[in-house]
């Protein structure tokens, strides 16, 4: 079984990306964007080509089934997750299953204006998290001439 580690273990960008699902009022469910409108808006800097930041996950690994970053995927670093993923396979049906739930799975972070019907917005930036199936159809419209750029 996957043992809990000490908070000094955690990688700074997992422990933010924790932080953040403690407050949900900075997440937009995808659920809630066929009944409002959105903009979202560029990163910052000329280094960044695309208006999404990729993330690789682990779920179910943290309290409470709390997602963790895998340091491996995206730091090109040890990763622990991947190490208890890893043991696990070696075990039993009931490791085995375990295993399959924290595998890493991509995901995407934009931010997003939220805006009403008449396109008026509060200037309140929220962080919009996409699975792949997601991120397809948001880069759909994206290409998508009728639409343009959603950015």
């Amino acid at each position: 079984m996957a043992k809990k580690h000490h908070e000094e273990d955690i990688d700074p960008i997992d422990k933010e990306l924790q932080d953040l699902k403690k407050s949900q009022s900075k997440f937009v469910s995808w659920k809630d964007l066929p009944k409002i409108r959105f903009r979202v808006l560029r990163r910052d800097g000329k280094k960044h080509r695309t208006f999404w930041r990729t993330l690789w996950i682990h779920w179910n690994v943290g309290a409470d089934g709390k997602p963790g970053m895998c340091r491996k995927k995206q730091l090109d670093k040890k990763c622990y997750y991947c190490e208890q993923v890893s043991k696990l396979m070696k075990g039993d049906s009931k490791d085995q299953a375990l295993a399959s739930k924290m595998n890493i799975n991509r995901t995407y972070l934009m931010n997003v204006v939220l805006a009403d019907k008449d396109g008026e917005t509060d200037g309140q930036v929220k962080l919009l998290r996409l699975s792949p199936a997601q991120m397809i159809e948001v880069l759909k419209y994206h290409n998508d001439p009728e639409y343009g750029d959603v950015s």
